[in-house]
């Protein structure tokens, strides 16, 4: 970045920044106000509105009042005046749609009543049961008139009186009942206690239509976001311009958004501004609200932040646009300023450097110093630098000469010292030859020895192995030798058994022949009784065969133990032989063992010897290598000498070089 853009970039920024922190100022101040302002003239037109709805409100109190106060100054029981007055007031007031009496039930009627000469078809219309309870209400037919219905259950009647009841020593009060829709038409009752001698003699009242109220809140839209709400003493709503089919008539405790929205104001305030977010468009928004008195009604508007600050908006891009065109033509000020002053006499001076950088200048050239500020004193600087620089390139001239001198001395020099260098290198070639040689004849010495060793080791494990397996033979043989002196024991053994069963089958063979006489004997007899003794003929037949069939299997088993006996005979002969054998064969093992324990002890003193020599060898071996390490390092010492030395030859020529090059570049300057 050039110096005259960081002088521009220097002295804009600063006051953009203090011209961005006194618009932000007085753009908040000017919001600050703006919203204040409409806030407070929304408050003075709500409150207004208010008071027009409490004048309503009012109006129909006094009236109901009014005709309370008629019947204590004497229309009390006075049928014919009672029900005109309720009938004029009806025509007097288009507003509402109902005025009544309703007295108690033990009121005592007035003398006059009784002798104006009422029809009966007016008491019927206007009396229950000789109690007073006249209604006259508007109709699509005119005015009409008839009794109260279920008057002592209705919510005025009991509100009015537990009013009564609860500030008996105070003013008498009225009751504003909560609104309700009747017929598809918006009501609300006011209501009058008849206090005669500090007796409740009855009520007086009218119904008024809420159509006017609802008109006048419809035509309040102070904003076009604006959206108002009419909130009975008992959070009914009464009328809205927000969703009207959904919110009128519904408790507000049924929306908890707006319930927390609306909250009253504190105790002493008539009026409360707050902000939140629309239940519906979450939009931040303004909420007014203003208390009604007569009735304890609310009256709230709400309108979103946006379109009361939208002047706020239209200003601050007006005033950040005037603020931009301000800056533009500060900066076009600056730049002129700038470039006149600083940017051209410092390009002048950059360009005199730029000849001197190049190689070609002229260091006798000057510049003008007369300026009494920063460029000035940079000419002046330039001034000096250009005669230092003169006086620099001066003695680096001379300083060139005398190093080309001292280069052809040291050149001279380091050609004697590759000729020595060169001269030590051979000779250490030919010793290097001769101890490889030794070495390597120390080498082969020291492989056949190891060999021989190597052998000996073989021979020491295989005489081992040798001596080992004898042993285990005489173990085995003396082992063998105790098995068939056991087996020819066991054989014994085997021909006493022999001996022993034949003795048996001698008994077994003389019962089966005993055996056979008595079943034939009993055959015999059988065959005397005739056909008595057919079946134990046939028993007796059958011992015969079992008798026969023993005598033939033990004359088998006879043969097989004569058999036994011959084999078990032969044996023990085979056994004896054997034993004689074996004690041949463990002789000769006990000499061959003794024989390969001496061939073992000559084995293993050689081994001795040839470990000893070995080790010698080996040491002879690695003092011809350490020698022929030793002259190949001394011989890579001389190489690297050599190396050095025609490395400095050839820097020493590349410095001859570079000082021809300075000095043809010292010849570009005048000086």
């Amino acid at each position: 970045m050039k110096i005259r853009s960081k002088a521009i970039f220097i002295s804009i920024l600063p006051a953009c920044l203090i011209l961005a922190i006194i618009l932000a100022f007085v753009l908040a101040s000017y919001r600050s106000d703006v919203e204040q302002g409409s806030v407070r003239e929304l408050t003075v037109e709500l409150e207004a509105l208010g008071a027009s709805i409490d004048g309503k409100n009012y109006g129909a109190v006094s009236t109901a009042e009014t005709m309370a106060a008629s019947q204590v100054s004497g229309l009390f029981g006075d049928y014919d005046k009672s029900l005109k007055f309720a009938r004029q007031v009806l025509l007097t007031h288009p507003e509402y749609q109902g005025a009544y009496f309703g007295y108690e039930p033990d009121s005592q009627l007035n003398i006059a009543a009784v002798d104006s000469g009422l029809s009966s078809s007016i008491d019927e219309n206007c009396c229950v049961e000789g109690r007073f309870l006249p209604y006259f209400s508007r109709s699509a037919q005119g005015i009409e008139l008839s009794p109260l219905a279920d008057m002592e259950t209705s919510l005025y009647y009991q509100g009015v009186r537990e009013i009564w009841e609860a500030n008996k020593n105070k003013d008498t009060q009225g009751l504003i009942t909560e609104p309700y829709v009747y017929e598809g038409v918006p009501l609300v009752e006011q209501v009058f206690p008849i206090i005669i001698d500090g007796e409740f003699k009855g009520i007086a009242g009218v119904d008024r239509r809420l159509d006017s109220l609802l008109t006048l809140i419809e035509e309040f839209k102070p904003f076009n976001s604006s959206k108002n709400y009419l909130i009975s003493r008992l959070g009914k709503i009464i009328t809205s311009t927000d969703r009207p089919n959904d919110l009128s008539m519904k408790p507000l405790s049924a929306y908890p958004k707006l319930n927390t929205l609306f909250a009253q104001p504190a105790n002493g305030s008539k009026s409360r501004v707050s902000k939140g977010l629309d239940p519906v468009s979450g939009q931040e928004i303004f909420v007014i609200y203003t208390t009604i008195e007569t009735g304890s009604w609310g009256l709230v508007t709400t309108v979103e932040s946006r379109e009361i600050l939208a002047p706020v908006l239209s200003s601050t891009r007006q005033s950040i646009f005037t603020a931009i065109v301000l800056l533009l033509i500060m900066c076009a000020v600056v730049y002129g300023l700038i470039n006149t002053m600083v940017s051209k006499p410092l390009s002048h001076i950059v360009d005199k450097f730029n000849e001197v950088a190049s190689g070609g200048g002229d260091l006798t050239a000057r510049l003008s110093a007369d300026r009494q500020d920063e460029v000035g004193d940079l000419a002046a600087a330039f001034n000096s630098f250009v005669d230092t620089q003169a006086k620099m390139i001066s003695k680096l001239d001379h300083s060139v000469m005398a190093l080309n001198e001292q280069g052809d001395v040291i050149q001279g020099d380091l050609d004697a010292t590759l000729k020595a260098i060169s001269y030590q290198q051979n000779e250490s070639v030919q010793v290097s030859a001769s101890v490889e040689e030794m070495s390597h004849s120390s080498k082969n010495v020291a492989e056949n020895v190891s060999q021989v060793a190597k052998n000996i080791s073989i021979a020491r494990g295989d005489a081992e192995d040798g001596l080992e397996s004898v042993s285990r033979v005489v173990k085995e043989a003396n082992s063998l030798k105790l098995n068939l002196d056991e087996m020819k024991e066991t054989v014994d053994d085997v021909s006493k058994s022999a001996l022993q069963i034949n003795k048996v089958l001698e008994v077994i063979n003389g019962i089966a022949e005993q055996t056979n006489l008595l079943a034939l004997n009993a055959a015999i007899e059988a065959a005397r009784a005739g056909d008595k003794g057919r079946g134990f003929a046939v028993v007796a037949d059958e011992v015969r065969m079992l008798a026969q069939q023993t005598q033939e299997s033990t004359a088998e088993v006879a043969s097989v133990i004569e058999g036994l006996q011959k084999n078990s005979d032969l044996s023990v002969k085979k056994m004896g032989t054997n034993q004689s054998k074996l004690h041949d064969l463990v002789d000769i093992v006990d000499v061959a063992g003794s024989s390969l324990e001496k061939i073992y002890s000559s084995i293993k003193e050689v081994d001795t010897l040839s470990g000893q020599i070995s080790v010698v060898t080996e040491q002879q071996f690695a003092a011809t290598q350490e020698i022929n390490n030793n002259v190949g390092t001394i011989s890579k010492a001389a190489m690297e000498c050599e190396q050095l030395a025609q490395s400095t030859s050839k820097s020493i020529q590349k410095m001859g070089a570079t000082s021809n090059e300075v000095k043809d570049l010292v010849k570009q300057f005048q000086f």
